[in-house]
């Protein structure tokens, strides 16, 4: 699995880029666990601004091997509150997506093997 973290509209600091790290390193344990069923996973995290208020906006995309791709957005004080309410939604719903792809492709096995 691919990970990538930017940052946008936010001052680059040391402390910035650590923060980065320990996202790519959530990102690829929280993730990591469905295999090879996701193909990459990409953390934003934008910066506030007068238009959208004070508050950092993180948006998860997670594209799967099979199916549309995961989108999961969240808000936050901080780029960690940000990013760490996203990842742990987008792996909710990325668990859920894949328990419903294999599902279907169980029923269909039956169908066939009962034909």
């Amino acid at each position: 699995m691919r990970t990538e973290v930017s940052l946008h509209h936010l001052p680059r600091t040391p402390q910035l880029r650590s923060v980065a790290n320990q996202l790519e390193e959530k990102a690829d344990r929280l993730l990591g666990r469905f295999g090879r069923s996701v193909q990459s996973a990409e953390v934003v995290v934008r910066g506030g601004d007068a238009h959208h208020g004070p508050d950092l906006r993180c948006t998860v995309r997670v594209a799967l091997n099979r199916g549309k791709a995961v989108v999961v957005k969240a808000t936050g004080a901080t780029p960690a509150a940000a990013a760490a309410d996203a990842l742990l939604r987008a792996r909710h719903t990325v668990a859920k997506r894949l328990d419903a792809l294999t599902r279907h492709t169980n029923r269909a096995t039956l169908r066939r093997a009962a034909a």
